[in-house]
């Protein structure tokens, strides 16, 4: 079989490079100098700054470093504060507001050192925040695992909620009728190709349109910490094996 020129073979890969680029529609890598979170305005697909935010970043190393096979990160991450502060960030477009298949991706971890009397959440949402149309990964009080939450239903996945960094996945698909949607959490999945089998699923709910992001924790001086947001149409976007 006669070999493809070179000039032909790079032509190719910059073209799939392109098209993984162009499925991403929002990120967030926490790309920014120590302090506060609030102001900060870095990454893409965002309208704006973080808001009413006490929470900080921690710069020069992201949550991705601890745990090896994840995607390629940038920056360093968010931590929670003390106390139930909410920090939120609007996005420039609606994702997930056609019937469709979409995907999210982010890193968690719980800094605490303890699963008790411990909460965070991080959720994407339209901006009516008693909306029940909210998808998310959730560790709620005295949980002792993560958990997705998606259309006012929270299931646990096996996974503890400890201080090992987590790379979670959730799969979002729109349907064209109310009460057709659903989610599904794939909980460290390999990079590469798409998951299957996801941790737990949650369906026949309501979901999106995704109008921005919210991270909400609690309970005194247990502090969590998220990393490397992304929104995409495909899962290599949101998971790029580099």
């Amino acid at each position: 079989m006669k070999k493809l020129p070179h000039s032909l073979l790079v032509a190719a890969a910059l073209l799939v490079a392109h098209s993984l680029h162009a499925d991403l529609v929002v990120y967030e890598g926490f790309d920014y100098e120590a302090g506060q979170l609030r102001d900060k305005a870095g990454g893409i697909g965002w309208a704006g700054a973080w808001r009413d935010a006490h929470q900080r970043v921690e710069a020069g190393e992201s949550l991705a470093s601890a745990i090896g096979d994840t995607p390629a990160a940038t920056g360093g991450h968010m931590i929670t504060p003390n106390g139930d502060w909410p920090a939120k960030r609007e996005l420039e477009v609606p994702f997930a507001a056609e019937p469709g298949v979409y995907w999210i991706s982010l890193l968690a971890v719980n800094l605490s050192g303890t699963r008790e009397e411990t909460y965070a959440h991080l959720r994407f949402m339209p901006k009516d925040s008693e909306s029940k149309a909210q998808v998310g990964l959730s560790k709620d009080f005295n949980s002792g695992s993560w958990s997705l939450h998606a259309g006012g239903t929270t299931r646990g996945t096996p996974v503890p909620a400890e201080e090992n960094p987590v790379f979670a996945v959730i799969r979002v698909t729109v349907g064209e009728e109310p009460g057709t949607s659903s989610a599904a959490i794939f909980m460290d999945p390999d990079l590469g190709t798409e998951p299957i089998t996801p941790d737990v699923d949650i369906s026949g709910i309501d979901l999106g349109p995704i109008e921005e992001v919210m991270v909400r924790c609690g309970s005194g001086e247990k502090l969590f910490g998220f990393d490397e947001i992304r929104l995409g149409t495909s899962f290599t976007s949101v998971a790029p094996q580099e």
